[in-house]
């Protein structure tokens, strides 16, 4: 299954990419030339997706006051949060560009290539849809995508926790240009190299 995905996948990733590089050059997209053919992109058509996203949020940024959720409580709730999205796709309840992007998010706390995949389309749908913010999530469930197949990662968002709790870098591909990685909202190279040195992936 793997195999297939990485094999059919992979190419298809600088494709898409390229057009929303595009896309942060000319400040259009397909979607937003044709505003007659979109809903409105502000909004959350799928208030169950939109609450479900709050919660996902809310489980990882308690109130001050609030205790941190167990690692397995929080691995339960995101379980069921990345079943009930995929359902979602599935019955075609994700329409407009803020529910592909809460979908997205949704997903990339998930554990399987085919939930890190789901959230780099459902990404790219809604940076074509014109929410700026979703380009960033592109990149970074690309990468997250790639690490789960043991590739390396292209834009440098992805880190690894490792012993007394030092995180590093996950694999780069060299390959990706800091013009690029701005484009798409990411920080440089040298930018991402400085959050390792310091202990953050924030």
């Amino acid at each position: 299954m793997i195999h297939r995905i990485t094999s059919y996948i992979l190419p298809v990733f600088v494709g898409c990419i390229a057009a929303l590089s595009l896309m942060a050059l000319t400040g259009r997209s397909h979607a937003m030339t044709h505003k007659d053919d979109v809903s409105d992109v502000s909004a959350s058509t799928n208030p169950e997706l939109q609450r479900m996203f709050d919660e996902a949020q809310s489980d990882r940024l308690p109130l001050t006051d609030a205790k941190p959720l167990e690692p397995r409580v929080l691995d339960r709730r995101d379980a069921a949060r990345v079943q009930r999205v995929h359902q979602m796709y599935e019955a075609g309840t994700i329409v407009s560009s803020v529910d592909c992007y809460n979908a997205a998010v949704i997903l990339q706390h998930g554990h399987t290539p085919e939930d890190f995949i789901l959230s780099h389309d459902l990404a790219v749908l809604a940076a074509s849809m014109g929410l700026d913010k979703a380009k960033w999530l592109t990149a970074a469930s690309e990468d997250r995508f790639l690490m789960s197949i043991g590739q390396p990662q292209r834009f440098a968002t992805q880190y690894t926790t490792h012993a007394a709790g030092l995180t590093r870098l996950y694999t780069i591909d060299p390959a990706v240009t800091d013009l690029h990685r701005k484009m798409l909202g990411v920080a440089t190279l040298s930018d991402a190299y400085r959050k390792e040195s310091v202990g953050t992936t924030g």
